[in-house]
């Protein structure tokens, strides 16, 4: 079985552009040799990255059309950006989920920069942490 060495600059350069679980996975299954040098098994290591990975251009692609058909397939009634305090909660949400890809502000999972993706309710977390917004709410703001 082949191991892997990394250092811990290693492994922060190539966590940088990746969710915030990567790093801390590799770093709950590696052991450490030194106070800068740690080793995991390949294996293990391609299992992480995979789960990790952000999904291909193609996939992003797709989610931004689904995104795009959400809101033109809604009358205007049905879009309303959120509050700054709902906005403010998918934030926390998000900052704390081992998907969250840091440099960017955007999702692992779905590839979308999130910092847009929080604006418009018609648009959700891709693992349903964010808090539905009840339609009677959004549309009576909209209508005012």
């Amino acid at each position: 079985m082949k191991n892997l060495k990394f250092t811990n600059q290693d492994l922060v350069e190539k966590a940088r552009k990746r969710p915030q679980g990567f790093q801390k996975e590799i770093l709950e299954n590696s052991i450490v040799l030194d106070s800068n040098t740690f080793e995991i098994s390949f294996e293990k290591f391609e299992e992480i990255e995979n789960k990790y990975r952000l999904p291909a251009r193609l996939e992003m692609f797709k989610s931004l059309l689904g995104a795009a058909d959400s809101v033109l397939s809604s009358s205007f009634a049905d879009i309303h950006k959120r509050s700054p305090e709902q906005i403010q909660q998918c934030a926390e949400i998000c900052s704390s989920c081992d998907y969250l890809v840091e440099d960017g502000m955007r999702c692992g999972k779905c590839g979308c920069f999130l910092r847009i993706k929080m604006q418009l309710n018609t648009w959700n977390c891709p693992l349903k942490k964010w808090p539905i917004i009840p339609q009677e709410e959004y549309k009576s703001d909209y209508l005012k």
